[in-house]
């Protein structure tokens, strides 16, 4: 008796294979345009037009430096 007789058949048909590939083919060729695109439509700036650079936001030691060392300063010259 053989014994690979008595295990069941895995092998898939030719055109479970062939479906199986065409759906991955289908899907990346659809990620592969989608991704395209996105890119694409990113606003591009014309030649010679630099882009404005925003001022950055006061930070949160920005906005303490002012009061909270006045503060400060005046404590350290009461002890000394």
């Amino acid at each position: 008796m053989n014994l690979a007789d008595t295990y069941p058949n895995n092998a898939l048909p030719v055109g479970s294979l062939l479906a199986i590939s065409l759906t991955m083919a289908v899907v990346l060729a659809i990620w592969l345009i989608m991704v395209f695109r996105a890119d694409s439509s990113q606003s591009k700036p014309a030649a010679g037009k630099q882009l404005k650079v925003a001022e950055p936001a006061a930070t949160s030691e920005d906005k303490h430096n002012g009061t909270g060392q006045a503060q400060a300063g005046q404590r350290e010259g009461a002890s000394a």
